[in-house]
């Protein structure tokens, strides 16, 4: 199964629409036609922060028909596998590390 990153806010509520999410369910959508238009994650966390900011960061395994752009994908199915609180600590931290790789 091929895994991917998402970020829920708190009470572990979808970005998108305020529903909620329980790690191992999955769920299943129509499948997609464009990108943005169903389930919705990224391969590489700063890519999912920059769609949508939360209070939790979710593994997130998806399959079925999947639209891929550079950095985001729009999945017809989805769920939780594992998930971490987090914080703007969180995000400062990797907007340093970003900046002092970009500085070098």
């Amino acid at each position: 199964m091929r895994t991917a990153y998402k970020f829920l806010r708190t009470g572990f509520k979808s970005n998108y629409d305020g529903s909620p999410w329980t790690t191992g369910e999955w769920r299943n959508e129509e499948p997609p036609h464009t990108v943005c238009v169903g389930l919705n994650c990224s391969k590489l966390i700063p890519d999912a922060l920059r769609y949508a900011q939360g209070e939790i960061l979710a593994k997130v395994e998806y399959g079925g028909t999947v639209i891929e752009s550079p950095d985001k994908l729009t999945c017809e199915r989805m769920r939780v596998v594992e998930s971490w609180e987090w914080t703007t600590e969180m995000s400062v931290k990797l907007a340093v590390r970003a900046a002092r790789l970009v500085l070098k």
